[in-house]
């Protein structure tokens, strides 16, 4: 996105587990309205870790009851396993926040001649 605000942080209003993943947890929003792939359409929930992205998908009141867990406890662990295989999977390059293009190009300067 030309505006540079494809990523918008979750925020925990009622001070809740997921109050603990703010930093890691958000919305990325789509300008397109591609026929060819609705799910890019609006606004996607993800996990952030440095520029690395995973979507997560929240339960909702139905799934938490066939388990006996509140919304928010699943929520909270989903957030915590998509974090940790970011950390896990994700290159470095993008987990560490890192800006890929000017690393590449300040690598190539220290190492050319002049």
């Amino acid at each position: 996105m030309s505006t540079g605000g494809w990523f918008q942080h979750y925020q925990d209003w009622f001070n809740t587990e997921l109050g603990s993943w703010q930093a890691y947890l958000g919305y990325v929003r789509f300008q397109c309205n591609c026929q060819h792939h609705p799910e890019f359409c609006g606004v996607l929930r993800v996990v952030r870790l440095g520029d690395a992205i995973l979507p997560v998908h929240f339960a909702g009141f139905a799934a938490a009851r066939e388990i006996g867990l509140e919304p928010v406890q699943i929520n909270a662990q989903r957030t915590r396993q998509t974090l940790a295989f970011l950390a896990a999977h994700a290159d470095p390059a993008y987990t560490q926040g890192i800006d890929w293009p000017a690393q590449r190009l300040s690598a190539l300067a220290e190492t050319s001649p002049i």
